[in-house]
């Protein structure tokens, strides 16, 4: 469990407010794609929401989204800044939207969410210390 100075940062806040951003539209969609999520989708984009707002501001290197992403809670090392730094290799030259920043790292998690290898199980590490770190679940059921 995060501690409370962690429970207020402004990152974590952050996170909390992508994932409600995230929840809340799915929802105005009807939510028919969150009922034909597979786990590891519901997984991707919930991850997503949640670093989105943090990293989003970030976009750069690896090491520079390292950074962002230890403001929640010292987690996301490696694995997931990689993942981040290279989506946000291929949108260079773009402005994203925070929503078309969420939807494209959430593509880039999925297949390597679903990954048996050890890259993949040492991701899922990463992603729930993310998501336990900003109570992402707690946070999207409370929607």
């Amino acid at each position: 469990m995060a501690g409370a100075d962690e429970l207020r940062s402004p990152a974590v806040e952050q996170a909390r407010r992508g994932v409600r951003g995230w929840v809340r539209a799915a929802g105005r969609r009807g939510g028919a794609g969150l009922r034909a999520a597979t786990p590891y989708g519901i997984l991707a984009f919930l991850t997503a929401a949640a670093v989105a707002p943090v990293a989003g501001a970030a976009l750069g290197t690896a090491g520079a989204i390292g950074v962002a992403l230890g403001q929640l809670g010292g987690v996301g090392a490696n694995y997931l800044a990689d993942v981040l730094a290279g989506t946000a290799d291929r949108m260079r030259g773009r402005t994203p939207s925070e929503e078309e920043w969420r939807d494209a790292v959430a593509e880039a998690l999925l297949p390597r969410l679903a990954a048996a290898d050890d890259a993949g199980r040492r991701l899922r590490d990463e992603v729930a210390g993310v998501l336990r770190a900003v109570d992402a679940v707690e946070v999207a059921l409370d929607e």
